[in-house]
């Protein structure tokens, strides 16, 4: 058993010693390269500039990588933004549509009252607010009818009317910058 023990260690220390005599190795050819007479300054500067314009060309190469990367990252963020904004704004249109319905119900002789002008403001103001966020109304009544901006709901005959235009409008439609976020639901003449 000591035979062994023994035994083992020259070996591990001959295994010590064999990457240090190799590294030793790199450096000297390393070295007799660098001094070796075959190659001359002018080669080793070719050398360095072929290599420093490979790093110069892969930089290039990582920085319009990473510009795309973050031009990209950007538009991606204001495409979740304008959705968002789209469906909070889709989420709006029926309180819309219900105080449009609420400033039609209210009395004639109730119009001059303090509560009314109160409930008008506070329509102008959503009113304005949604229209700074984009959202305008698709103008339907006696227009042609158009199947992207409108929903035909029934038809009418064309009673001294021309064909395939709206003549009554149930609800209101609404875009959103140039996206039909609602159409509006109409009747036509046939």
């Amino acid at each position: 058993m000591t035979q062994q023990i023994e035994n083992d260690q020259p070996t591990e220390a001959a295994e010590l010693e064999a990457p240090v005599i190799e590294e030793e190795a790199v450096a000297e050819n390393e070295a007799a390269e660098s001094s070796s007479p075959e190659i001359t300054l002018e080669e080793q500067l070719a050398r360095e500039q072929e290599r420093s314009s490979g790093y110069l060309e892969e930089l290039q190469r990582e920085r319009a990588s990473f510009i795309n990367y973050r031009r990209r990252t950007e538009q991606e963020r204001e495409n979740w933004a304008r959705e968002a904004n789209a469906a909070l704004i889709f989420n709006v249109l029926p309180v819309l549509d219900d105080f449009e319905r609420a400033r039609g119900a209210i009395p004639e002789d109730q119009q001059e009252a303090a509560w009314v002008d109160g409930l008008m403001l506070v329509g102008r103001k959503l009113d304005s607010t949604l229209e700074l966020a984009g959202l305008r109304q698709i103008e339907a009544m006696g227009k042609p009818f158009d199947p992207t901006r409108h929903e035909a709901v029934s038809v009418q005959p064309a009673e001294g009317e021309e064909p395939g235009m709206v003549v009554e409008e149930y609800r209101k439609g609404y875009m959103l910058g140039d996206r039909v976020l609602r159409p509006s639901m109409v009747r036509v003449t046939r």
